[in-house]
């Protein structure tokens, strides 16, 4: 999917082009991990677990990954269209 048209922004990557989707749901998972920590820490009055976050973010990514680069590729999920009834 060529997004470069609409964004103010494009980096590249030197990674292969089937795996662009899984770089993607990566940085979705970072950006939002970092957002929520964000809002966590500036709304807790306790000290916030940095330790517990980056354990928490590796863990995602590598469900990230897990899903991209095994699941998807063994389990293939269909939807059934109005044609086929």
């Amino acid at each position: 999917m060529d997004t470069s048209k609409k964004n103010k922004h494009s980096i590249r990557l030197p990674v292969p082009p089937e795996y662009e989707d899984l770089v993607n749901d990566m940085l979705r998972v970072t950006v939002i991990q970092a957002t929520m920590f964000f809002m966590y820490y500036i709304s807790s009055a306790t000290c916030v677990d940095v330790g517990g976050y980056i354990t928490l973010q590796v863990f995602m990514l590598l469900g990230v990954a897990v899903y991209w680069l095994l699941f998807r590729k063994v389990v293939l999920v269909t939807v059934p269209c109005a044609d086929d009834k």
